[in-house]
């Protein structure tokens, strides 16, 4: 009897403790959630937050869009219970913020679960991540694109010969969506920067797009994907064959090189070369390579479709190129650099549609900014790189699209901030793949631009947004015309 007592006694004792801590532990909450009603920004449920609301809007970018343009530049949103997000679209705030030199969350890629190892760039933190990033800086200091140039033209060429087939008798033109047909040729260029002509697959890209479709699909949810749901097995299925393709074309490159050290300038033989990788790290930096630059086909797109409403920079674009490089095919990277106006429109592109719409960073202090807005440590800081894009305060007539803001006697505003400029990120986190892309998108313009007058079919207004991985996309598509120019 008093062992039973003792044991009651005991459990009580237990439970009052774990009791104790649960109500200091939701103290310490509700006073964290308190701590930021400084912040302005709309009503946020204690159970779910604003998933609701992020998804009603219909992604991210939409919602911080809209939140900006209500409550004004510093922004508070919970995008779960615990998890306070300021979005902030004032660039001198960002760098007071020591924004530069923060972590980004783990839990922003989170949704990407399954698709990588843990081994890879995208979830390395800290010095792990700045030894993986010296590495890539070894391999880009080859400069393989050089290399890759002369293919990448015929690449183009190939494609854009084929759109012409699509014409019926008698039709000088072609109209064709051109967002996924840069989403395709994209890809073709990146699978062979990645890979090379050793080995190839047809079924990569497709499954790598049907794979990202799903992983948006599960990024917006407010419950979890369940499992031996249809949607977990579709995500699982998908992730596995995209896996078992990319492990298939590597054990390809080595085996048809029985053992001998790779002498392609593809990136995959270049990795293969470094010796600091180990092979899951290897693995995952494949993957990586072939994920981080896949919403950059909008950038395309968004160029094609920008010089088609705007036919005075399309006809500047097409001087210029015959001007520095006359009929001579491009085969350098010199050649790209020199093209100054083609990059000053890559550039307006970039800010004007970009490629990437936010990125977050984790806060190790608390702020006070400007006497007004205190910012409690542990909160993520959105950067909302498009809405940046768009700030009248460092930008004249932002929604206008026009490259000569780039130019050398452009625009001029003092002490514009380096936080109101940033397509590729910032920081220690900065995009690897910036100079591919702005060198890309360059080669793909002169080759496009040089072939074809291009005019516009979808209006700028026709179009209807849905949020993709980093931007956002056309759900009706962007189409162009085509009329070939009769110039090889």
């Amino acid at each position: 009897m008093v062992l039973f007592e003792l044991i009651s006694d005991f459990k009580i004792v237990i439970f009052s403790v774990f009791f104790v801590i649960a109500l200091l532990k939701l103290r310490d909450y509700l006073k964290w959630r308190k701590s930021a009603d400084n912040i302005p920004g709309p009503s946020a449920s204690l159970l779910t937050g604003n998933m609701l609301d992020i998804g009603r809007a219909g992604g991210l970018f939409f919602y911080l869009h809209y939140l900006h343009k209500i409550y004004g530049p510093v922004v508070k949103y919970w995008a779960a219970p615990n998890e306070l997000h300021v979005t902030i679209n004032d660039p001198d705030i960002l760098e007071q913020l020591s924004i530069q030199t923060t972590e980004r969350p783990l839990a922003f890629v989170e949704f990407l679960k399954g698709f990588f190892g843990n081994r890879g760039l995208i979830y390395l933190t800290g010095q792990s991540a700045k030894e993986r990033r010296l590495i890539w800086h070894k391999v880009f200091a080859k400069r393989p694109y050089e290399a890759v140039i002369a293919r990448f033209c015929e690449i183009i060429n190939k494609r854009s010969t084929e759109w012409l087939m699509r014409r019926k008798d008698g039709e000088t033109s072609v109209t064709i969506d051109i967002q996924a047909e840069s989403r395709f040729l994209w890809n073709k260029l990146n699978d062979y920067n990645v890979f090379g002509n050793s080995a190839s697959s047809e079924s990569l890209s497709a499954k790598f797009e049907e794979a990202i479709e799903v992983l948006l699909q599960i990024r917006y949810r407010f419950t979890p994907v369940l499992p031996y749901t249809q949607l977990w097995h579709r995500k699982r299925a998908l992730l596995e064959d995209v896996r078992r393709e990319v492990d298939r074309l590597i054990k390809e490159q080595l085996q048809n090189r029985g053992g001998a050290k790779p002498t392609g300038s593809d990136l995959l033989s270049i990795l293969l070369n470094d010796e600091e990788l180990d092979e899951e790290s290897f693995f995952d930096e494949v993957l990586t390579l072939l994920f981080v630059v896949t919403d950059n086909f909008m950038g395309v797109a968004t160029f094609l479709h920008q010089i088609a409403l705007h036919k005075h920079i399309q006809e500047r674009i097409r001087k210029e190129i015959q001007d520095v490089l006359g009929d001579k095919t491009l085969t350098s990277l010199d050649d790209l650099t020199r093209l100054t106006y083609v990059r000053a429109v890559v550039k307006e592109t970039l800010r004007y549609g970009g490629t990437s719409n936010i990125t977050l960073r984790t806060i190790d202090k608390d702020y006070l900014i400007k006497n007004k807005y205190f910012i409690p440590k542990d909160a993520f800081v959105v950067i909302p790189i498009r809405v940046l894009h768009r700030n009248s305060d460092y930008w004249s007539n932002p929604d206008k699209f026009d490259p000569d803001r780039f130019m050398e006697n452009g625009e001029k505003f003092e002490n514009r901030p380096r936080m109101a400029y940033v397509p590729f990120g910032f920081g220690s986190r900065s995009c690897l793949g910036q100079r591919y892309v702005m060198n890309t998108l360059t080669l793909i313009a002169c080759s496009l631009v040089r072939k074809f007058d291009i005019d516009a079919v979808t209006k700028e207004d026709e179009i209807i947004w849905k949020a993709g991985i980093f931007s956002e996309h056309s759900a009706n598509g962007i189409w162009l015309n085509f009329t070939p120019r009769n110039v090889e």
